[in-house]
């Protein structure tokens, strides 16, 4: 996953976030808001209720004023008498109104008998909903009885719901337009970065001197101008490198020597034109293993030898069949920070010089005979 996908996906992520919580905030502030302000209605309707109630005319039954107060409000009416009875209500029939439970033990009931007037929310389980209750007793100097208010709460659904949708709408395109805004920003923000990636892959690849172009002073900024440091100094590090190593391969096809490096399995790493010569090879032995390259048991069991660990140098006498070749090897490990790397071995033809010193050998051998042969014909003719 790219850096720039994961600055979306943080961006898409932020924006979820943010809207959730605002749907979460909005859906509950809106809930309460609706609930409290249909409370504040529902309690003045209540009062003027009440009103009616205290100026009801002789002669007009409970049932008959709760269904004309009712009709007039829009809400349900209750008519309670003082010991928790019903004797009217706007949405029973006179017939049902005997038969319903006795209110005396409801929260609104309890609240207004204490304070004159009292509300709650909770579900009806005569109508199967649930409701919004307001509550007021009523009578001159003690309680008649209690009139109470009730509307459903299914109207704040529908508002709700209504609400939702718009807010919906309006959150779903505040989204794309993010999306959006958050696509270019994300490609702004994650441009220079690609860039310097590019650069350090150029610098990888050994493309020379790469420039990035530095357009801020932030961090960003920061680390363009270590890059472009860090590739002026690769760059000039590899030229004294590759110097180093045309000075190194021009040393080594002057020798007159054979030069030969291996690693520490005996694998070839590199050899000069001497030791070509020198063992009469005509391809490439880079990257070959020494048996591979030559079988000679003293040469095989020279690099054994120095490959001991109590071993810090060899020198050695190799001769080389049928060319009649002697070498003088000199074997010395190869360590890098004091770490054993491989082998460096060095030959020296010595092959005239052997034959020079047997040539001297047989001279002096031939003097000293000849001179201890006329002595002893000397000493014959004495006798």
């Amino acid at each position: 996953m790219g850096f720039r996908t994961k600055l979306i996906l943080s961006y898409v992520f932020l924006i979820a976030l943010v809207t959730g919580s605002f749907c979460f905030y909005f859906n509950h502030t809106l809930q309460t808001g609706m609930i409290e302000e249909s409370r504040a209605n529902l309690v003045s309707q209540t009062q003027l209720a009440r009103l009616l109630v205290m100026s009801n005319k002789p002669g007009i039954s409970p049932q008959q004023l709760a269904a004309s107060i009712g009709t007039a409000t829009k809400a349900r009416v209750t008519l309670i008498a003082p010991d928790g009875r019903v004797v009217g209500d706007s949405d029973v029939g006179q017939a049902r109104v005997a038969q319903l439970e006795n209110h005396l033990d409801r929260p609104e009931i309890k609240e207004a008998l204490k304070n004159g007037s009292g509300t709650a929310v909770r579900y009806s389980g005569t109508l199967g909903t649930s409701m919004l209750y307001s509550a007021m007793t009523h009578g001159s100097g003690r309680a008649d009885g209690v009139i109470r208010l009730a509307v459903p709460l299914e109207y704040l659904s529908s508002a709700r719901n209504a609400l939702h949708n718009v807010v919906g709408g309006a959150t779903a395109v505040t989204v794309l337009i993010a999306l959006l805004f958050s696509y270019i920003l994300s490609n702004l923000t994650s441009k220079p970065l690609r860039d310097m990636a590019d650069a350090a892959a150029h610098i990888g690849h050994g493309a020379g001197k790469t420039k990035i172009p530095v357009s801020s002073n932030d961090e960003i900024g920061t680390l363009a101008t270590v890059l472009n440091d860090m590739s002026v100094r690769i760059e000039d590090q590899v030229q004294r490198l590759s110097a180093e190593k045309q000075r190194l391969d021009t040393i080594l096809r002057s020798m007159g020597e054979g030069v030969m490096v291996t690693d520490l399995s005996g694998v070839i790493l590199m050899v000069n034109p001497a030791f070509r010569r020198l063992f009469s090879i005509a391809g490439d032995v880079e990257d070959k293993k020494l048996m591979e390259v030559s079988r000679h048991p003293d040469l095989l069991e020279a690099f054994t030898d120095v490959g001991k660990p109590d071993v810090d140098e060899l020198l050695r006498e190799i001769s080389i069949q049928p060319n009649d070749m002697t070498l003088f090897t000199h074997w010395v490990p190869l360590k890098v920070d004091g770490i054993r790397q491989g082998t460096v071995a060095v030959f020296h033809d010595i092959s005239d010089l052997k034959k020079a010193e047997n040539m001297r050998r047989d001279f002096v051998a031939n003097v000293s005979h000849e001179l201890r042969t006329p002595v002893a014909m000397c000493g014959m003719c004495d006798e």
